[in-house]
């Protein structure tokens, strides 16, 4: 289940220490579709994928110090919300029902459609 976590980092050392941050939410197991620095002062960093946000919370402790786990929420994928049914059903060129937009279909034949002989 994707997820978007937002924590807060303590910065106050510079921004050298910005792509440490990110450097080290990259390196957390898990699939990460995006990682940016949001807030006023760039002191947030906010990841959006399936991981574990504890485990990121506890790696920022460790390179910074401090860091406070502000928010966890769920996303919705924008590849389920295109897959949904439209009421649109397709037909086929073999007049087989089809519920999605596009039309997998296929005249697979089990010999040439010419023959040698």
């Amino acid at each position: 289940m994707k997820q978007k976590i937002v924590i807060q980092v303590s910065m106050k050392r510079g921004p050298k220490y910005r792509s440490k941050a990110l450097k080290i939410a990259a390196s957390v197991k898990g699939s990460i579709e995006t990682i940016s620095l949001v807030g006023d002062h760039k002191d947030k960093v906010e990841v959006v994928g399936d991981l574990d946000p504890i485990e990121l919370t506890e790696l920022l402790r460790k390179g910074f110090g401090s860091a406070q786990l502000e928010s966890v929420s769920a996303v919705e994928d924008k590849e389920k919300k295109k897959d949904k049914d439209d009421g649109i059903t397709w037909t086929c060129s073999w007049g087989v029902p089809h519920h999605s937009s596009y039309c997998y279909c296929y005249n697979l034949r089990p010999y040439p459609s010419h023959s040698i002989w």
